[in-house]
């Protein structure tokens, strides 16, 4: 991944997108691995977006989208469905458009418009374009004016994770965090909860736990998750007393009290 990101930056300079202004913000219009990636950069933009930054996980845009609304379709594939109606329905708005994928018809459709295309390398599962994807949503979301670029902080991210695959990578210490996660997590099934710029992490965790261990796994947030769901934990104590909580990723269950029943919406 540490490696993605600045191959990512040079292919975000390489498409030569010249910059404009969309008062209407940015949507970023894809499913599964593709979409991740727009959610982690509003993520890791925070309060730095000076612009709304979403999401369309569907067959269409959100009503509000405008003519001064720029609309990434992000589809590694290139043959998503759902991000291929989102492509015609931005054309039929005319808002402008942007592409990151490897190729497929989203791409035919893109060069044939004058839609600028971010290219990606091919021959990966999905979401292991991750780093790929969220590089473009940040840089896309600076270009159209949603956010600065963080240029600077990407560089700093792609370091960081570079040491941190010599420590924790497949091939490091047995009683690495990761390792004693995951074994914490066997035979179980995962409930991640992230809060604020971790909600979107969570939501991650639980997608890659889906697809590369083949279990379910579920995510929420908090504050939310302090309020119907406690109740339903506290409630049942046989789903209570089945949970094997790891102190890598959260602090005990517990049956919630009166108080936090009658507070609960």
């Amino acid at each position: 991944m540490a490696e993605h990101i600045g191959d990512a930056l040079w292919r975000v300079e390489s498409a030569a997108i010249e910059p404009w202004d969309s008062p209407g913000g940015l949507v970023v219009a894809g499913m599964g691995g593709s979409a991740i990636g727009g959610a982690l950069a509003r993520a890791a933009l925070g309060d730095h977006a000076s612009r709304p930054i979403l999401q369309a996980r569907d067959y269409g845009l959100p009503p509000w989208t405008t003519p001064d609304t720029t609309v990434l379709c992000a589809s590694y594939s290139g043959t998503t469905e759902e991000t291929l109606a989102c492509y015609e329905a931005a054309q039929a708005l005319g808002a402008k458009r942007v592409v990151v994928t490897t190729g497929g018809r989203l791409a035919e459709l893109a060069r044939a418009d004058g839609v600028p295309v971010i290219p990606i390398p091919a021959g990966f599962q999905p979401r292991a374009a991750v780093a790929y994807m969220t590089v473009a949503a940040l840089e896309v979301a600076a270009i159209c004016g949603a956010a600065p670029h963080l240029t600077s902080e990407i560089d700093v991210a792609a370091d960081h994770l570079g040491a941190l695959i010599a420590e924790w990578g497949p091939d490091g210490d047995e009683q690495s965090l990761p390792k004693q996660l995951a074994r914490s997590l066997h035979g179980c099934v995962p409930i991640v909860v992230g809060a604020g710029l971790t909600k979107a992490v969570a939501y991650r965790w639980k997608t890659q736990i889906n697809e590369n261990a083949e279990i379910p796994a579920f995510a929420h947030e908090l504050p939310e998750a302090d309020h119907n769901e406690i109740v339903g934990w506290g409630g049942n104590e046989g789903s209570a007393s089945s949970v094997r909580s790891s102190s890598t990723i959260a602090t005990p269950i517990r049956a919630p009290s009166s108080a936090s029943r009658s507070r609960a919406s």
